[in-house]
């Protein structure tokens, strides 16, 4: 599991792996968020049957999460956040007793803005700073008056274990969707029409992996000049609207157009968009005619 899913760094850790002989299809790559659901998840339900939150804290970063589980859709729907907080201090201050004293009064006061009136089933503390716990009582006692409070100086690790074991589990344990960073928040997908019958072609679903959907199709346009790509929420409702206008492409009859879409997410809020010119048979052969576009799914 890791935080900052960026795409340079994601293939350089496939291809490490991929050089060390794991078949690609074997490696998966997470982020924190998604290792959090799959730890609350594994324990038992009254732990996650509203908001939990949790704090991450090291000497690098100071940040909080925060999950809901939504158990109204027919697989589980779970939504993960996190922040990265300015509060963030050097553990060394916690060496004397008057440093230890601020750290406890800046937790707490981070948990006050971020926690607000919220309900929280659970709250986790992690990070190895937590063993010893005695410097942060105001703050625990704060968490507790929220809820019930844990603490595992391993949740990461745990959870991108879990999520092992359903990834080689011949059925899904958790059947869930997740939704967080290093997946879709959205459907996208285009109206076409096959056949006589209007349908969609999803380029990709809410949960997905944003690396891992990538899409050839071959296409003929109608009159129309444009392709418009559709971007759903998790609820269905269209959130966008985005127009791809074909007018660079070569001019021929209707139904004599035919051009190859492809698509990939550069991340998981932008997609490139590429168009080439595929001819049509001999009658019209294929020109060099192609164009990369980058679209904003997320904003």
């Amino acid at each position: 599991a890791m935080s900052g899913l960026e795409e340079d760094i994601v293939g350089d850790i496939r291809a490490a792996f991929v050089g060390l002989g794991y078949q690609p299809s074997h490696i998966h790559i997470i982020s924190k968020e998604e290792s959090f659901i799959y730890f609350v998840l594994s324990l038992k339900k009254d732990i996650w049957n509203n908001k939990v939150g949790m704090y991450d804290l090291s000497d690098v970063s100071l940040t909080y999460y925060e999950m809901l589980v939504n158990r109204n859709s027919r697989k589980l729907l779970v939504n993960a956040e996190s922040e990265n907080m300015d509060e963030a201090f050097n553990l060394q201050i916690l060496n004397n007793p008057s440093g230890a004293k601020l750290a406890d009064k800046i937790l707490t006061s981070v948990a006050e803005k971020v926690m607000d009136k919220k309900k929280f089933s659970s709250i986790f503390l992690t990070g190895q700073v937590f063993a010893e716990h005695e410097w942060a009582d105001g703050f625990i006692s704060y968490l507790c008056s929220r809820g019930k409070v844990y603490l595992d100086t391993n949740i990461f690790a745990k959870g991108a274990a879990f999520k092992g074991v359903d990834l080689a589990s011949e059925n899904s344990i958790y059947n869930l969707t997740a939704i967080c960073e290093g997946r879709l928040r959205s459907d996208v997908y285009i109206n076409v029409e096959n056949n006589g019958k209007d349908g969609k072609i999803y380029l990709a679903k809410a949960g997905d992996f944003w690396d891992e959907p990538d899409t050839e199709l071959l296409m003929i346009p109608d009159e129309k000049e444009v392709i418009d790509i559709s971007v759903a929420g998790i609820d269905g409702k269209v959130k966008k609207n985005i127009p791809i206008v074909l007018d660079f492409l070569p001019k021929r009859p209707i139904k004599t157009r035919r051009f190859y879409f492809r698509t990939k997410f550069l991340d998981d809020k932008i997609m490139n968009v590429e168009i080439e010119d595929a001819g049509f048979g001999d009658m019209y052969p294929p020109t060099d005619v192609k164009r990369n576009i980058e679209v904003n799914i997320w904003d």
